[in-house]
């Protein structure tokens, strides 16, 4: 396995796909046209300041999500308002001015849709849409607002680490550990992971021209969710395959993880809330 060829093919792709990305993308003028062309015949729903963005499951009578909605373009009557639940049929969940405060509890939700409280489970979602009425007819808005279930979580923070790994690569084939500090980013059950290995990597593969800066150029980053303590994400790694990462979370906010790549090193972090 020659990892530092693949590494080089690996940062030279990422150069170019990030010349590509810079190149091609622009959405504020998109956005501009859009809105232009509908001034005269037509509307858009635009949302903003989502509050709670979930429906926790830890409390479903009382949870509930609000948003604000708006509209741009032709002069609007109501908006429509409607909901599915996990890709299902939509159905109309309420006429609102255009502009206007939403405010959905999770029983508001489930009404109409044949589903009851004890049906709603970690990682179902409910989908709101939008149509909006106007004196040339009524536009479907391409804007909508996916609501999961799930629960609250605060993972953010500094950890203590404790680290066991394995390389399959010819230059370390001895159990590996590790231990000292990280830090995990985020909120809201979307964090990342500053380096995913704990370290293992510099120890590893400096020998292919892994070194520090790794830490702060996000080679060795991956985002990760947690649902109800249960911990996944995924991210390419600077070998050309992938870190994927499974765990938990503990009632003490311990958390433990083992992440792998596509080579087959694997290592196990328990991480301690410091």
């Amino acid at each position: 396995m020659i990892k530092s060829l693949i590494f080089n093919k690996y940062f030279l792709f990422a150069l170019v796909s990030s010349l590509i990305f810079v190149s091609c993308t622009d959405e504020e003028i998109v956005n501009k046209a859009e809105e232009e062309l509908i001034t005269n015949r037509g509307s858009i729903v635009n949302i903003a300041n989502v509050t709670g963005g979930f429906f926790n499951l830890l409390d479903k009578e009382n949870t509930a999500v609000s948003f604000d909605l708006s509209t741009a373009g032709e002069s609007v009557s109501n908006i429509i308002v409607y909901k599915s639940y996990n890709g299902g049929d939509r159905v109309e969940h309420a006429i609102v001015d255009p502009v206007s405060t939403l405010t959905v509890s999770l029983q508001d939700a489930i009404s109409g849709l044949g589903i009851t409280l004890d049906d709603v489970n970690v990682g179902d979602s409910f989908n709101f849409s939008f149509e909006s009425e106007t004196p040339s007819g009524t536009y479907k808005s391409g804007n909508s607002l996916d609501v999961p279930a799930s629960c609250p979580s605060d993972l953010a923070g500094t950890y203590s680490f404790t680290t066991t790994a394995t390389s399959t690569d010819g230059c370390c084939p001895d159990p590996l550990q590790n231990s000292g500090e990280i830090v995990i980013e985020g909120e809201n059950g979307s964090y990342t992971l500053l380096d995913v290995t704990a370290g293992i990597y510099f120890m590893w593969y400096d020998i292919y021209g892994i070194t520090m800066v790794s830490e702060t150029d996000g080679s060795l980053s991956v985002p990760i969710r947690n649902v109800c303590g249960t911990i996944s994400g995924s991210a390419p790694e600077p070998f050309g395959t992938d870190f994927v990462v499974t765990g938990s979370v503990d009632d003490d906010g311990v958390i433990t993880y083992n992440w792998s790549n596509g080579y087959e090193d694997q290592g196990e972090v328990v991480l301690t809330p410091m």
